[in-house]
C-alpha cells in the first residue's frame, strides 16, 4: 500500500479515537508494522506505547496514557465498536478512576481496569480487576468507560488504601450519592472497625475526615465573604432599633463576664481543685493498697461515691505541669488492681456464704 493511501486509511481510524491506532487495527485494514514503523520514521506518526502509534499532527492530551492502555487491551477492536457494547469489556477502576475524575492526588499508574471476565497480561503499567459492575456502577468519563465516584471510592477502601488518602478522593466529589455510597460501605465495615454492615457510621466518619459533615461545611461557609454579605442583607431586613438594643446586650454581657470577680474566682478555685486532685488520689490508692483483698460493700460504695463525686465536677481546660500529669496516672494505676481484687473476693465470699446458706 502506499504511503498516501495507509495515511487516507490511519486518518479514518484515528481520528475516532484520540488521534489513535493499534497495530493490531492497522493489520485488518492491509498495513503492516513495517509500514507503521516507516511512517513513524518519517514523521507521519509517533509510537507511544506496546503496539500503539499516535497522529504526530494532533494535540496531545493529559489521559493520553491511559487511553493508548485501554485501547491496548482489546487492540483489534475499534474504540468505536468497544464503547457501544454492554457490558463494557474494560472500565478504569482504583486509583486510575480517580485521575480520569479529577479526584484526590493519586498516582494512577499501574492503569488499573475492571474486566468482565479473567484476563492475563505481562505489561506491567496494566492491573486487571475480574469483577461484574453493575450499570449504575459506571459511567464515562474524557471519552473513557470508568467507575462511578461512589463505586472508585469503595474500590479504594476494598484495596485497603489509607482512610486518609480516600477521605481526600471523597473531598473532591462536586455531587455524591449518598444512598449508594452507604450500601457499598456496608460490606467493608467490618473490616475498618463498625459494626458488620454498618455503611452508615463508617460513612459519617467519611464525611468527617473528607470535611463534609455538616459542622466542618458550616465552619467553611461561615468564614466566607458569602456569609457576611447574607448576614449583612439579613440585618437590613430587622428593626435598627431592635438589632442596637440585642447589640448592646450583647457587648454590655460579654465585657461583664470578662470582668467578673466571680467568674474570676470560679475558675481559680476549680484550678486549685484540680491540683490537689492528684496528690489526695495518690493518697487513697496507697492505702487501698495497704487495705486486705476482702472490702465490705459498704467500703467499696464509700470509694465508689468519691469517685463519681470527683468525675462530677465541671472542670476547665487546664494546663498541668508534667509531675501532676504523672501522679494522676501513677494514683489511677495503683487503684485499678486493688479494686479488682477487692471486688473478685467479695464475690467469691458472697459465693461462700450462698453455698453455706444453702
Amino acid at each position: 500500500m502506499k504511503t498516501t493511501d495507509a495515511l487516507s486509511v490511519l486518518s479514518d481510524l484515528t481520528a475516532s479515537q484520540w488521534a489513535m491506532v493499534t497495530t493490531a487495527q492497522a493489520a485488518t485494514c492491509g498495513i503492516t508494522r513495517l509500514q507503521l514503523s516507516r511512517l513513524a520514521d518519517q514523521g507521519h506518526l509517533e509510537r507511544i506505547g506496546q503496539g500503539i502509534y499516535r497522529n504526530a499532527g494532533a494535540p496531545t492530551g493529559r489521559f493520553d496514557a491511559v487511553k493508548a492502555a485501554w485501547l491496548s487491551i482489546s487492540p483489534k477492536l475499534t474504540a468505536e465498536k468497544r464503547l457501544t457494547s454492554k457490558p463494557a469489556d474494560a472500565v478504569a477502576s482504583g486509583a486510575t478512576a480517580a485521575y480520569l475524575l479529577g479526584l484526590g492526588d493519586l498516582v494512577p499508574e499501574p492503569y488499573q481496569f475492571t474486566v468482565p471476565k479473567r484476563r492475563q497480561t505481562q505489561r506491567h503499567e496494566l492491573v486487571f480487576r475480574v469483577r461484574q459492575l453493575p450499570a449504575e456502577a459506571s459511567t464515562r468519563r474524557e471519552g473513557l468507560p470508568i467507575t462511578t465516584p461512589e463505586q472508585t471510592i469503595a474500590d479504594l477502601l476494598e484495596e485497603r488504601m489509607d482512610k486518609s488518602l480516600v477521605a481526600d478522593v471523597f473531598a473532591d466529589v462536586t455531587s455524591i450519592d449518598a444512598g449508594r455510597m452507604v450500601a457499598l460501605l456496608s460490606p467493608l465495615a467490618a473490616r475498618y472497625g463498625f459494626r458488620s454492615g454498618d455503611g452508615q457510621a463508617f460513612y459519617a466518619q467519611l464525611q468527617r475526615l473528607a470535611r463534609r459533615d455538616m459542622e466542618s461545611l458550616a465552619k467553611a461557609v461561615v468564614a466566607t465573604p458569602l456569609a457576611g454579605k447574607i448576614l449583612d442583607e439579613y440585618a437590613k431586613t430587622v428593626d435598627p432599633a431592635v438589632l442596637k438594643a440585642v447589640t448592646a446586650t450583647a457587648q454590655s454581657t460579654a465585657v461583664a463576664l470578662a470582668s467578673s470577680t466571680v467568674l474570676k474566682q470560679l475558675i481559680e478555685s476549680q484550678q486549685a481543685l484540680t491540683l490537689t486532685i492528684a496528690p489526695a488520689l495518690s493518697k487513697i490508692a496507697r492505702a487501698v493498697s495497704q487495705m486486705k483483698p476482702v472490702m465490705t460493700p459498704e467500703a467499696m460504695a464509700s470509694i465508689k461515691s468519691i469517685q463519681e463525686s470527683l468525675a462530677r465536677v465541671p472542670m476547665p481546660r487546664i494546663e498541668l505541669d508534667s509531675r501532676r500529669r504523672r501522679q494522676l496516672m501513677e494514683a489511677s494505676g495503683r487503684m485499678k488492681p486493688p479494686l479488682a481484687v477487692a471486688r473478685t473476693a467479695t464475690s467469691s465470699s458472697k459465693s461462700d456464704k450462698e453455698s453455706e446458706t444453702s
